[in-house]
């Protein structure tokens, strides 16, 4: 789903010059929209359709934990939109690709704010996707599709770069902050709400952003007609089939998040930057460089490093790494005691008396 969302934002933000695109904003609301529906729809389902455990569930989430959903919800909302611009600027396998980066703010800000221990193994991962990733930058891969996309003129991929880099980090934030404020239980000593009716308030609140954002952007314009556009002006097939892309991954994600675990979800993130790739040759005219292959293998493989599918042999590699830690005291060395010479080691078997044995001796 991941692959395909990202070949969708190529497709369907190439399709016509700016100013014949659809609303970014009116896009992100009604892919919110869809999400909310969904996952409500999900979630009355997960109380056999009870009209009480409905009311109480809604209930609980927004007096309890609407105030600290609004915070990844924003972010997330973000960081959605930056992805979709970037999408005109960059190939859909490099904006893939590109995204990864987002593994290392999470790192990161788990280190610095969880205070969370990482393997030597996993710092070495990070190292890698970062040579990866400008491997991948630094690469002349191209599309030759797009020479005949009505926006080539107006493409930057300078401009993209700076969008998932920022796209990157609000994802990271809004993770790290779900780490930190939102999973748990709640403050009266509940369990957590169902994921779904979680996703459900987080959409409400992105849906409110991007109609805040669709509000600027009429002030903004200096396109007089565009005020008098229909909310749907500019939708194509390519817009539908983004959003329903979108809203599968979603609740895809929502799944993951509830039933996969860490190994899983490393795994589904590399098979679908390498599906991206894949897909783009021959859809999207994919020129591959050497130096773009190798960084994506290098992003992909630090990725499985990083979530344990691959493992590096020796106890060093597999042990925190102390020095990462803010503040980490330094831990005094257990000198192991010294055995007992022959003699003394004869006289406690044969139990002298006047003497007891120490702990740290052979029994």
């Amino acid at each position: 789903s991941n692959a395909l969302s990202s070949i969708f934002r190529r497709l369907a933000g190439t399709e016509a010059i700016a100013s014949e695109r659809p609303s970014m904003a009116a896009i992100l609301a009604i892919t919110e929209l869809l999400k909310l529906i969904c996952s409500f729809l999900v979630f009355v389902a997960e109380v056999n359709f009870s009209t009480v455990e409905v009311a109480k569930g809604l209930h609980s989430v927004f007096a309890a934990r609407s105030a600290r959903l609004a915070v990844p919800s924003i972010a997330f909302a973000i960081n959605n939109g930056l992805i979709q611009y970037s999408a005109s600027d960059l190939s859909a396998a490099s904006l893939q690709v590109l995204y990864q980066g987002k593994i290392l703010v999470i790192a990161v800000s788990s280190v610095l704010l969880l205070g969370r221990r990482f393997k030597r193994a996993q710092w070495l991962s990070m190292f890698i996707m970062m040579a990866g990733l400008a491997s991948v930058q630094l690469s002349e891969a191209r599309e030759t599709e797009e020479v005949n996309m009505a926006s080539a003129a107006e493409q930057n991929p300078t401009r993209g770069l700076i969008m998932i880099v920022l796209a990157s980090i609000f994802s990271g934030f809004g993770s790290v902050y779900i780490e930190v404020n939102v999973k748990g239980s709640d403050a009266s000593g509940g369990v957590i709400p169902s994921v779904w009716l979680q996703n459900t308030v987080m959409a409400t609140f992105s849906i409110l952003l991007h109609l805040w954002m669709g509000m600027l952007e009429n002030q903004n314009t200096t396109d007089a007609s565009a005020l008098s556009r229909p909310i749907l002006h500019g939708f194509t097939n390519r817009t539908w089939a983004l959003m329903i892309s979108n809203v599968v991954g979603g609740l895809l994600v929502a799944l993951v998040v509830k039933h996969a675990d860490n190994i899983l979800r490393s795994f589904a993130s590399g098979l679908a930057t390498i599906n991206c790739m894949l897909i783009s040759m021959p859809l999207l005219g994919l020129e591959l460089q050497l130096s773009f292959v190798i960084g994506t293998f290098m992003v992909v493989g630090s990725g499985l490093l990083y979530g344990d599918i691959i493992k590096l042999p020796g106890e060093w590699w597999n042990s925190d790494f102390e020095a990462c830690q803010p503040g980490a005291a330094a831990q005094p060395k257990v000198v192991p005691a010294k055995p007992p010479a022959p003699r003394e080691k004869m006289l406690l078997e044969v139990g002298v008396p006047g003497r007891q044995q120490s702990p740290t001796e052979d029994p």
